[in-house]
């Protein structure tokens, strides 16, 4: 059947026996939502090249519809193949879909658990992999532009993303591969035109193992939550923007060098304390994510807590009285750490056990040593804030064995 106007048979189609359809000359330029759905009648259906848009399940439980002819014009990066779900045409496709340089859709079947998005190909629209978990391997085409948002979100089987020498890509967009959780190897050395990592773009991956790396020169933006969750033995990079300190903690930097934001905090930290730069004025969301090993997160400036900064990790936040931190009564009101404000000259103990803390007298009288001159007060690490200078202490067998201020410089 050949129509002009679909508009004037939104009622007729579902009752009809019409099998073929034909959409010509259309006045419109899309197919609206819930057009054609349920419509047990169509086997075949042309699509104008008019037509822009699909609406939200246009082609739903069209079960004997198996052949479609897609608009030329359609916009591809709003395409979404869940409007044909329940459809022959859908129920067998086997393969990847390409239409024109773009993926729109990647089924999920054992013949393709190793993905090999062809050469040509510009970009990945969202979700075209969402929740596929027969991917195990996915290799990437150096004519690759963009990963849209959710792309490959919750392939949980995926392990491992190859990018093809020389490649083109240029925005891995927001959530485009959270919670793949067996995925152990990204490299991006082949990526030297990557300037964006979307918000969670990696969000909850590598659990498995830990693994190295790197960031390219040319990347310009990573959004928060990124790379939270992984399991990162170690950050390489030697863009201006973003650096790796010593531990592999990933910040990013001013024009001049300076640290201003902690966008990732290493997962398994060698020391139990953590002195945040005072160059650092926000720690981003998911900074810290899963942590093991840090006890305290010293901060001795102002600075801004973005929210979730601090996630499924339990540590003490110190902080000196005089400062400003944004943020923290959220997480003061969720009780997620416990939090300690230094104020000068007092001697401090947390208590581990509860949340209190003791204040002993800064002098060390002659009460707190005894008869043998070994101090009173119980073993562990306590905290010193005077003249505007914060020190720790360790205490082991009434001998105080060090002092060390908080960067680190022994006094």
């Amino acid at each position: 059947y050949y129509i002009s106007d679909y508009y004037n048979f939104a009622t007729f189609f579902g009752d009809s026996k019409i099998s073929n359809v034909v959409l010509l000359e259309d006045y419109e330029t899309s197919i609206p939502k819930d057009y054609f759905k349920d419509n047990a009648q169509i086997k075949s259906f042309v699509m104008s090249d008019d037509i822009v848009t699909v609406g939200a399940n246009a082609f739903v439980n069209c079960t004997n519809l198996e052949t479609i002819v897609l608009s030329k014009s359609l916009e591809l990066e709003n395409f979404k193949i869940d409007n044909f779900k329940g459809s022959k045409w859908f129920n067998n496709l086997a393969d990847i879909l390409v239409i024109e340089n773009t993926v729109v859709y990647i089924p999920a079947n054992d013949n393709l658990k190793n993905v090999v998005i062809p050469e040509g190909v510009e970009v990945i629209v969202s979700a075209v992999a969402l929740k596929n978990k027969k991917i195990q391997t996915l290799s990437l085409p150096s004519s690759l532009l963009v990963i849209n948002k959710d792309a490959f979100k919750g392939c949980s089987n995926l392990k491992t993303i190859n990018f093809a020498a020389n490649s083109k890509l240029e925005v891995i967009d927001s959530s485009a591969f959270e919670n793949c959780s067996k995925l152990n190897k990204v490299s991006f050395v082949n990526c030297q035109n990557l300037t964006t990592l979307g918000k969670n773009a990696f969000f909850n991956c590598g659990n498995d193992e830990s693994f190295e790396l790197e960031i390219p020169s040319s990347l310009t933006s990573i959004g928060e939550g990124a790379f939270a969750g992984f399991d990162i033995s170690g950050f390489v990079s030697n863009n201006l923007i973003y650096q790796v300190d010593e531990f592999g903690n990933l910040y990013e930097s001013d024009e001049n060098g300076q640290k201003i934001t902690l966008i990732y905090f290493v997962n398994e930290y060698k020391s139990e304390i953590f002195v945040l730069p005072t160059s650092v004025t926000k720690i981003s969301s998911y900074a810290f994510m899963k942590n093991q090993g840090l006890y305290y997160l010293y901060i001795s400036s102002d600075v801004s807590l973005s929210s979730n900064a601090i996630y499924d990790c339990m540590f003490v936040i110190l902080y000196k009285d005089s400062i400003n931190i944004t943020g923290i009564e959220q997480y003061e009101e969720m009780g997620i750490c416990k939090i300690l404000s230094l104020m000068d000259n007092s001697l401090y103990k947390f208590n581990d056990s509860d949340d209190n803390y003791t204040i002993y007298d800064i002098t060390f009288n002659e009460e707190l040593y005894d008869e043998n001159g070994y101090l009173t007060i119980n073993d562990g690490y306590y905290y010193i804030v005077e003249n505007e200078m914060t020190f720790m202490l360790y205490i082991s067998s009434g001998s105080l064995i060090y002092v060390k201020n908080m960067t680190g410089i022994i006094v």
